[in-house]
């Protein structure tokens, strides 16, 4: 079969995956040998019950009037979203900070449109962050790529400065299609300046490759990168078992730690050692689905790092068979230090699978079915994350089909939402701090752009506009 390479980006209304959504979404889909076959560009509008960050505003360089004036609506962008990566599966899905940051965006949005939310990783798609295998790159073969230095004195891995130090002129910095673009330059640099290293990278793609090195339980070498030291993050560790509660999960033990302290360390105490200090930690989890950087010693790219291995550590760690249980414990007990969420935005990694599978046949009809007929679906929906997504998409897309009483209460419960003082999503007082804060140092655009949102938020506020009263 031949390999089809899905490259994207989005452009989003701010940081926090749960809460914020795309304006815009780009992808380019190439052969196997990189040459283009499609480019796929959209911009849509937001959802009622989202107002964007204003500083997200100022990078996209957009205004709030351009964003809400456009033709698609947050629905319709979502689910041709969505049909647009499922029609290119197979393939590997490729991006830049991606796997930790525009793909969680995604998930979520589908989420709450009521989509399957796990597409890129399923139909046989493998997923690629091209911004880890520069960090691999710039630590193995440091020669191979050059890495800006920012205003701070530190190497930067932005986009836009590591796509123009190496070659890439004319970048559109943040606007999604320009940096689809500077994504695929970046990586043709390090496909033909660090093969080997490439090559390397692209093996951690696979979920079954990470998972054999996991099985062998031999010592591997994890890269990542130090911002606050400014250099490569080196660490050798040992696979110990896979999370009781996500096998997908694996905790590892840094051998650079007191593995005699941890083996002595009962199950309250050895819960400490997956805290972080100094940037790195005793016990860490590797995500075998997300692209882990990870080496044996003995390869050849591994030439030149500082690894450090005493194999006293090991054989003491193998000899205790009890070890591997009391670590899934103490996995358990920090995890149960956070809680489980309460507000549906954020539990789609909780409560269950989504969706539940008594709900799919639901959600089929519901996304053929006209507005009526989807009002009338949704009690027919088991999930309580799935009714109450329904709900608040049923009220931000087509609130006419909702009796007045009904309208009413979803208006004042978007307008609840978005007048909270101190919450983790924008709400209109924080984006009337956040501008004012802005203000000082705006230049003449982007105060332009500012000045517009204030007014939009200061109506939205007074109940003025229809995006939160229907």
């Amino acid at each position: 079969m031949t390999t089809r390479i899905y490259v994207y980006d989005t452009e989003c209304t701010g940081l926090v995956a749960a809460y914020d959504r795309p304006i815009q979404y780009a992808a380019c889909v190439y052969d196997e040998d990189a040459n283009l076959v499609e480019e796929f560009n959209l911009r849509g509008r937001l959802p009622r019950y989202v107002i964007p960050s204003p500083k997200a505003l100022l990078v996209n360089r957009q205004s709030i009037g351009a964003i809400q004036q456009r033709a698609l609506s947050h629905y319709d962008l979502i689910r041709q979203i969505h049909d647009h990566i499922s029609i290119n599966s197979p393939a590997i899905v490729c991006s830049y900070n991606g796997i930790r940051y525009d793909e969680e965006i995604l998930r979520h949005s589908f989420y709450g449109t009521l989509q399957e939310p796990y597409v890129t990783q399923w139909n046989g798609n493998e997923r690629m962050d091209i911004l880890t295998a520069a960090k691999a790159v710039a630590a193995c073969a440091p020669g191979a790529i050059h890495v800006p230095v920012s205003e701070a004195g530190k190497r930067s891995f932005k986009l836009e400065r590591l796509a123009a130090a190496n070659g890439f002129a004319e970048h559109d910095a943040h606007d999604a299609l320009g940096d689809v673009h500077a994504t695929i330059h970046l990586a043709k640099v390090l496909f033909n300046n660090a093969p080997e290293v490439w090559k390397d990278c692209a093996a951690m793609r696979s979920k079954a490759k990470v998972l054999s090195l996991m099985h062998a339980r031999k010592p591997l070498i994890s890269i990542g990168w130090d911002h606050t030291q400014d250099g490569p993050r080196v660490m050798t560790l040992l696979p110990i078992c896979a999370d009781k509660a996500n096998p997908n999960e694996w905790l590892c033990i840094n051998l650079h730690s007191d593995i005699e302290r941890l083996l002595a360390a009962d199950i309250g105490s050895l819960r400490e050692g997956f805290r972080i200090l100094d940037g790195v930690s005793a016990i860490v989890r590797v995500k075998i689905n997300a692209m882990p950087i990870l080496l044996r010693i003995s390869d050849p790219v591994a030439v030149g790092l500082k690894v450090a291995c005493d194999p006293r550590g090991i054989v003491k760690l193998w000899s205790d068979p009890a070890f591997p249980e009391r670590l899934r414990a103490a996995a358990g007990l920090r995890k149960s230090e956070f809680g489980e969420p309460t507000h549906p935005a954020e539990q789609l990694y909780s409560g269950g699978f989504f969706p539940a599978s008594a709900d799919k046949p639901v959600l089929r009809l519901f996304h053929k079915a006209s507005p009526p007929e989807k009002c009338e679906l949704v009690a027919d929906l088991t999930d309580p994350r799935a009714r109450h997504m329904a709900q608040w998409l049923i009220g931000s897309e087509w609130p006419e089909v909702l009796s007045k009483g009904d309208r009413l209460t979803i208006g004042e419960m978007f307008r609840e939402h978005l007048m909270q003082e101190k919450a983790k999503w924008t709400t209109i007082p924080s984006a009337l701090e956040e501008i004012r804060l802005l203000a000082a140092d705006a230049s003449v655009d982007q105060q332009v752009i500012l000045d517009e949102y204030e007014e939009y938020l200061l109506n939205l506020r007074n109940g003025k506009r229809a995006s939160v009263y229907a």
